[in-house]
């Protein structure tokens, strides 16, 4: 168990490479105990950390999920994670018939809101993709009712125009917010990153007073990256 959190703590710090050690290490250990729910977290954690931080890694992170399935005493839980994991990696890949397979089997494994919350950003993705955008926002606002505070990272990208980045960056960060506000989620968070060039490095945020209280923070990750929160008036604290 120690592995795994020191495993989670080095991705939370940008260390990829260290984090994929302990995390393998974590589920070899686990294995060698014969502990299967130990095994299955650890793969689940591994598959994780593949799919969402190590880019290009998805398919070796869906080796180690489906791993995570099929060990004998996983927990309900580590179950779900793993299934709505699956989904993402469908997402991804854009086989939007497989999404829903994996996203199913994950309603049934648990009712645990947090849970349900990131399955449902996922059917929302895929909806989105695939033009069916009532239903999009549709699983949005079911997900958002389920969620305590939101996290808001897409972005344009580097090589987007202002239009682009105007649409996006700003104008879906603003609909996000509008949409959590709906769902009374106080606590909202958005990140963004920027390529450090030299030492004269400026960033800035728009932001409408009334509407919220932004608040830059650099964190310790290269490229230079911008933490942006803001609370929402007129609700109180």
């Amino acid at each position: 168990m120690a592995l795994l959190e020191t495993g989670e703590a080095e991705i939370g710090a940008g260390a990829l490479e260290a984090a994929l050690q302990c995390l393998r290490r974590a589920v070899a250990d686990a294995m060698a105990l014969g502990d299967g729910a130990l095994t299955a977290q650890g793969f689940a954690k591994l598959g994780s950390a593949l799919v969402h931080a190590a880019r290009g890694s998805d398919e070796e992170g869906a080796t180690a999920l489906h791993r995570a399935l099929i060990c004998e005493g996983a927990e309900p839980a580590t179950l779900a994670q793993t299934l709505c994991e699956l989904a993402y990696v469908e997402f991804l890949h854009g086989r939007y018939d497989r999404v829903e397979v994996w996203l199913a089997q994950a309603d049934v494994v648990t009712t645990d809101p947090a849970q349900r919350a990131i399955g449902l950003s996922v059917r929302g993705s895929t909806l989105s993709d695939q033009g069916r955008y009532s239903s999009a926002l549709h699983a949005l606002d079911e997900a958002l009712g389920l969620a305590d505070a939101v996290v808001f990272a897409a972005g344009a990208g580097p090589g987007s125009g202002m239009a682009r980045k105007e649409t996006v960056d700003r104008g879906a960060a603003v609909l996000f917010a509008d949409a959590a506000e709906r769902a009374g989620v106080r606590r909202y968070l958005m990140i963004s990153a920027m390529a450090r060039t030299g030492s004269r490095h400026r960033a800035r945020i728009r932001c409408s007073p009334p509407t919220c209280e932004p608040r830059v923070q650099p964190m310790p990750t290269s490229p230079r990256a911008m933490v942006w929160t803001g609370r929402f008036c007129g609700r109180g604290g």
